[in-house]
């Protein structure tokens, strides 16, 4: 595989998010990253919203792109006390566009002078605390904007996935649109009014045009100018209606009658929920795609109770609309906040598992308690049902803030959903002796 372009002016220590493009059509393809307002900002706008450019970048021969971002640049408002930052990408070839969300974590403490990664792709990496930058891989996203498909290293068991990894997962249908005609102007101004320049941010490092190196200017200045030269800057996004209290599927819980099981979410529990894009004609619904995730924490800490048999847990989320000046018949659903945990945890068939699993996936326990909180958990396709006819993806990983607890009474198994077993596996359960 041919390696990823590197920034000239910030290194590994400031990637955020990398992938590959398809470069079928042989044009150009730019890669903007727009940075959203934080939810508690958000939630008190009225109607449009200002998302703000960050970075462009432009995929090599190949496909390949790479974003650094230095979270000092990021500005007030756009990155959350907890480090972190909704990022938007915008992929257009000049012709077609594609949109993608996605979110990063700053993770606390990273040094990048000495070589730690300053983003974490997600929150199972985030948990881990600096790590070297060598030792950690960026927030992976490929996309086709021949095929209109998307594949993204959230979905991966492994939260650690490589690049090559990512490419082999099932990709998803995503909307493919006319490409905005502003965006295009934005990402020419940056290459005609600067040669040497490859990457546009806020702030950053200064380049040389003697040493090619590449120039970082003022995402306002680079706004800006687009405005004076083209008459017109980036399309407006703005608020719609809110849809309260989604049932959001995220965890099948598995005890026994040797180990009651019990769930447990804190505050500032992390879900990753799917973005959506729902294209209407009048008032109906004719189709509905993929349009990334955004990962939302919880205000609150609740418990479940203890239960011997397997149960579908659900919360209820709220999720926004928001429109598009340039593609008025496309509505855009992004998660905005909670509306209630643990809302109902349903009865469901439980496990048994085979006489090879029980060799392989799993370990008898006779007393004591066992709390899972590591792993990927389940990425459930369909985990959020927001109206008749559209549903988003959801995920909630097993971490420090989400965990399930079993207590051991007799002779009880506990097995993993693989042959990693029942501390690494994706889901953990327990089943009779």
């Amino acid at each position: 595989m041919a390696a990823l372009p590197e920034s000239e002016t910030l290194g590994p220590a400031y990637d955020a998010v990398s992938g590959q493009v398809d470069v079928s059509s042989g044009n150009e393809v730019s890669i903007m990253a727009m940075a959203w307002p934080v939810e508690g900002i958000l939630t008190l706008l009225p109607t449009d919203i200002p998302i703000f450019p960050v970075a462009i970048v432009k995929a090599d021969d190949a496909g390949y792109y790479s974003i650094t971002l230095d979270p000092e640049t990021i500005p007030e408002g756009y990155m959350d006390q907890d480090g972190r930052v909704d990022l938007e990408l915008r992929v257009t070839d000049g012709e077609d566009q594609i949109t993608w969300g996605l979110t990063i974590f700053r993770v606390p403490g990273a040094d990048p002078a000495a070589g730690q990664a300053v983003w974490a792709a997600n929150p199972e990496q985030l948990d881990e605390g600096p790590q070297d930058a060598e030792d950690v891989e960026a927030r992976h996203v490929v996309l086709d904007l021949e095929e209109g498909a998307a594949t993204d290293s959230i979905f991966a068991e492994d939260p650690n996935a490589t690049l090559d990894e990512v490419s082999g997962l099932e990709p998803m249908e995503t909307a493919v649109v006319e490409a905005e005609s502003d965006y295009a102007v934005l990402a020419d101004v940056a290459a005609e009014t600067d040669p040497v320049a490859d990457q546009v941010g806020v702030g950053g490092v200064p380049g040389s045009p003697a040493t090619g190196a590449a120039v970082l200017l003022p995402a306002k200045a680079v706004l800006d100018r687009a405005e004076r030269m083209h008459g017109s800057a980036l399309c407006g996004t703005s608020k719609g209606s809110l849809v309260t209290g989604v049932s959001e599927k995220f965890l099948v819980m598995q005890g026994a009658t040797g180990a009651k099981a019990t769930v447990t979410q804190t505050v500032s529990t992390k879900h990753t929920l799917g973005l959506v894009a729902a294209f209407t004609s009048g008032s109906k619904v004719v189709k509905v795609t993929a349009g990334g995730t955004k990962t939302v924490t919880t205000a609150m800490s609740a418990t479940s109770g203890s239960y011997t048999d397997a149960r579908t847990v659900y919360n209820k989320v709220n999720y926004r609309i928001y429109l598009s000046d340039c593609n008025p018949t496309v509505r855009d659903y992004r998660p905005e906040s909670f509306h209630s945990l643990l809302s109902s945890l349903n009865w469901t068939t439980s496990k048994t598992p085979t006489s090879t699993e029980k060799s392989k996936n799993c370990t008898l326990y006779s007393n004591g308690s066992m709390t899972k909180i590591q792993g990927s958990n389940i990425e459930y396709s369909s985990g959020v049902t927001i109206k008749a006819g559209v549903t988003a993806s959801a995920k909630a990983s097993f971490t420090k803030e989400v965990s399930v607890t079993w207590k051991f009474t007799k002779k009880t198994w506990l097995c993993g959903s693989t042959s990693s077993g029942p501390v690494a596996s994706p889901w953990t359960y327990a089943a009779v002796y």
